[in-house]
């Protein structure tokens, strides 16, 4: 009886080893995944929510580059839309088959956000 057990268990183990192998190599998610966006826009603020950041596994690298003085910040996502306000500011989206850029128009005034309590984390353009 306890031959029958052992070659149960030899034979679960042998399938959970080859799963688990599977599971790194062939089942494997790819290592990155690059998407990126381009546009013009006279909107002082661009919005990135936390759900295209979180659409894809592990930790996303975010790359910005301009012509103008940049600044980044991050935080939580309803804590950056009532720093905006009334301001208008361009939110990114994922389309079907890329990222879309939708214009918010809003009637306030926008400020300069360097030196505000905005983020958790902030980036001027020297540090990016």
């Amino acid at each position: 009886m306890r031959f029958l057990v052992a070659a149960a268990l030899f034979i679960l183990s042998l399938g959970l080893m080859l799963t688990g192998l599977g599971q790194r190599t062939i089942w494997a998610p790819p290592e990155s995944v690059s998407i990126a966006v381009s546009f013009e826009t006279t909107n002082p603020y661009v919005l990135v929510p936390a759900e295209l950041l979180a659409s894809h596994l592990g930790t996303p690298n975010v790359s910005i580059s301009g012509t103008d003085s940049i600044f980044a910040a991050t935080g939580r996502e309803s804590d950056i839309v009532a720093w905006i306000g009334d301001s208008s500011y361009s939110l990114i989206s994922e389309g079907d088959k890329a990222l879309q850029v939708e214009d918010v128009i809003g009637s306030g005034k926008s400020v300069a956000p360097a030196g505000s309590d905005l983020g958790a984390t902030k980036w001027s353009e020297r540090d990016l």
